[in-house]
């Protein structure tokens, strides 16, 4: 892949997402290239790497299980920017970003729903699915959904 449409930022690394679980917990080296999407200025924010610190993702089955109370975040990885080097970057050279993500996920036999302390309707919207789901047919949906899609920015939204 030729560096300048990710350095220009025209292509990712990884496009834009949701996770699907409960929970994502990502170790990163110092390379950067994490954004989280900000709903209200409707841009994307790095996420500034710092040692020693781990960063945790909610997933979409634990905004639905909050009932709206904690976001599942959009999230994209892209090249670095310059300024997390505080030098310049050659464009000829894409430096290698690496990650180990580990993803929390209940039994797949557990029913998806509210938990203890969260019936009050949250902040957000989450994924509107039948009652009664497991979190094996959760998480098949979310992924058939994911994989359906086409290609277009913003949330997911789901369908019956």
């Amino acid at each position: 892949m030729p560096t300048s449409p990710l350095m220009n930022r025209e292509a990712r690394r990884l496009n834009a997402h949701t996770d699907f679980g409960q929970l994502t917990i990502l170790f990163q080296d110092m390379v950067g290239g994490l954004e989280i999407h900000d709903d209200e200025a409707g841009i994307y924010r790095p996420v500034l790497p710092k040692a020693g610190t781990v960063i945790v993702h909610i997933g979409d089955m634990l905004e639905k299980q909050s009932n709206g109370r904690w976001k599942s975040a959009l999230h994209h990885v892209t090249g670095p920017r310059q300024s997390m080097y505080g030098k310049e970057v050659d464009n000829d050279t894409v430096v290698d970003r690496h990650a180990i993500a580990f993803y929390a996920h209940p039994d797949y036999e557990m029913l998806v729903e509210s938990l203890p302390g969260c019936e009050k309707k949250g902040k957000w919207e989450s994924l509107e699915w039948e009652d009664n789901m497991t979190a094996g047919d959760w998480m098949n949906k979310r992924v058939t959904l994911e994989y359906e899609r086409q290609e277009k920015p913003g949330p997911v939204a789901a369908s019956s």
